[in-house]
């Protein structure tokens, strides 16, 4: 009898499995989001559906419960585009009133915010639960923001940049022994050469000129160097792109040229301070006959502003201060010796003339 219980009992069972519905379950990520975007389409209609019935005749009413109904910040795009579709119908002024929510509200937002960099935050925001008939109108104030953004972020990093190169070059410039007998510009087209390719804080000054050591202790000059692997074989920076050194070229000349020119005008000066103090100590030494007549020529190349005839002038009148000079017959011949030995630079006045 239990044999014919279990038998039974089987049997029901194999009905009861028969008769149930087979279900399977997907796990697929794209088919999920589909479903639950159709659920939410679903719900969307709706709630329409509940609008049109409860306000039927009064627009106005309908719209707004239907907008308090409805988030589309948590809606994915298809079922956002599905609402701002349904926001024109629904809009009791259709899509005149729809764009003017949008565009003409969000413009007069716009407008109470300051800063570019304020603005073009907000509208980032604000257009990505933008429908697209108002993104058309608003993208175009988007980019012109961002361009704006982009060339005051591009300003003000020139100018930081042009205040640390004002400082690296003065700082270069005052202990630089620059050669003052070299041009202001050649100076600054050494030390912008060594800007272009990011060198300048290695720059140093041998013999007058501007240039850098390379690994290997070898000095090259600014006007000779082409590229950073001539003084870094392996050069992990690298030469920088020709944009930035154009960038460079045309931000950096007037800024070292400064430099250049403080540098060169102290030593200029102190040159010709010492000019000043030779010229001086020559005429002395003439005049008072410390230099024999054999030695003028070493005073004479110290006094470049004073004519030929004064030098000699002054030679003679050291002669006589010395007491070399007693008589007559002494000063015509030292006139005659003087003549002998440098009137040769009366004839180059004459060759000039």
């Amino acid at each position: 009898m239990s044999q014919l219980n279990n038998n039974f009992y089987n049997e029901l069972q194999n009905i009861a499995s028969a008769s149930m519905p087979v279900t399977t379950t997907n796990t697929n990520p794209t088919n999920i989001e589909e479903g639950l975007s159709k659920q939410a389409t679903a719900r969307l209609k709706e709630s329409t559906d509940l609008a049109m019935q409860m306000y039927p005749s009064e627009a106005g009413e309908r719209f707004d419960f239907w907008k308090k109904q409805n988030n589309p910040e948590s809606m994915d795009t298809d079922t956002k585009n599905v609402y701002w579709k349904t926001y024109e119908q629904m809009h009791p002024e259709g899509i005149v009133g729809a764009k003017r929510d949008f565009v003409d509200v969000t413009k007069r937002e716009l407008d109470v915010i300051g800063s570019n960099v304020g603005k073009e935050y907000f509208l980032r925001d604000r257009l990505v639960n933008t429908p697209a008939w108002a993104r058309k109108e608003l993208d175009p104030i988007l980019g012109e923001l961002s361009a704006n953004v982009a060339n005051s972020n591009y300003s003000k990093s020139q100018q930081v940049y042009m205040k640390d190169l004002d400082l690296r070059a003065s700082h270069f410039a005052a202990k630089a022994q620059l050669d003052p007998d070299v041009s202001i510009d050649t100076h600054t087209e050494d030390a912008v050469k060594l800007e272009q390719l990011n060198l300048l804080e290695l720059g140093t000054v041998v013999q007058g000129r501007i240039g850098v050591y390379n690994e290997d202790g070898q000095f090259y000059p600014a006007f000779g160097i082409k590229d950073r692997t001539e003084i870094f074989k392996k050069d992990i920076d690298a030469s920088p792109s020709l944009e930035e050194q154009s960038v460079v070229r045309g931000i950096a000349p007037n800024i070292i040229r400064r430099a250049v020119e403080g540098n060169l005008a102290l030593n200029r000066n102190k040159i010709q301070a010492q000019e000043r103090t030779g010229e001086a100590v020559a005429t002395e030494y003439l005049t008072t006959g410390a230099f024999g007549i054999d030695k003028w020529n070493t005073a004479f190349a110290m006094l470049p502003n004073v004519t030929n005839y004064d030098k000699l002038k002054q030679g003679i009148q050291g002669e006589i201060s010395s007491g070399r000079i007693t008589s007559e017959k002494d000063l015509i011949r030292t006139i005659y010796q003087s003549m002998v030995t440098y009137g040769h630079l009366f004839e180059k006045n004459k060759e000039q003339k």
